[in-house]
């Protein structure tokens, strides 16, 4: 053991302490901040609201993965019609104990789109999904109202991400004087 410790006024050796590993670089990271063929173009528009705003130009609508109790879930945007029809499918539950719960559940499946692997039902004749059916299909795969509440806030967030580039190009629309 004495081997071991150094002598005072004994030069101890410089040691050159390395990470044990190191993590590799993401190369997703550099393919996307090289196709993004819109960085270099000089624009007043925020380059935050560029992805959203081409998700609303073209899409419609915007579209969000989230993985919640290690499921993956996609919501996007519902358009007029499932936003309307949200109330008629509610409509059974209002002035009940239950219509709090209710309206949550009809929210998420407006907007849900697929359970990992499951998308949402499809009529077989083609056509738009009814939300009576998107809110049965929701009722019937999702048992937890704690991750109903999760993809309920989800979806808050989602709306709160159209509204924030729409005030956004609103607020470019104005005159300058």
């Amino acid at each position: 053991m004495a081997d071991l410790i150094p002598v005072e006024g004994s030069a101890v050796p410089e040691t050159e302490f390395k990470p044990v590993f190191v993590l590799p670089e993401d190369p997703s990271l550099e393919e996307q901040e090289q196709h993004d063929e819109l960085a270099d173009v000089e624009s007043v528009f925020d380059a935050r609201y560029r992805e959203p705003f081409t998700g609303l130009l073209y899409l419609g609508r915007l579209e969000e993965t989230c993985r919640i109790a290690g499921h993956t879930f996609v919501l996007a945007t519902p358009g007029q019609s499932e936003r309307l029809e949200m109330g008629p499918v509610h409509k059974p539950w209002v002035n009940t104990m239950t219509a709090e719960q209710a309206w949550r559940l009809v929210r998420v499946a407006a907007y849900l789109q697929r359970i990992d692997d499951e998308p949402a039902p499809e009529p077989l004749k083609g056509g738009r999904v009814e939300l009576r059916d998107k809110f049965r299909w929701v009722c019937e795969s999702i048992y937890s109202e704690t991750i109903i509440e999760k993809l309920f806030d989800a979806c808050l967030l989602l709306e709160e991400r159209v509204r924030v580039v729409i005030e956004e190009l609103d607020r470019l629309g104005e005159s300058s004087a």
